[in-house]
């Protein structure tokens, strides 16, 4: 189960090299973009998992 976790970093991670050879994006905006979406991400999950066990009682 844990390689099964790897796969959304490696997936964001080659989109994120991608839109930087298209030429889309510079290179800071995608590492301020990673830089605020990785919390953003974090906080959802805990919040989103908190509400759900607190709804399972």
């Amino acid at each position: 189960m844990p390689q099964k976790r790897c796969i959304p970093f490696i997936i964001a991670a080659l989109v994120a090299v991608s839109r930087i050879i298209a030429g889309k994006h510079y290179p800071a905006d995608v590492i301020f973009g990673a830089f605020i979406g990785m919390p953003c991400a974090v906080w959802s999950y805990y919040f989103l998992f908190y509400f759900l066990k607190k709804a399972e009682r």
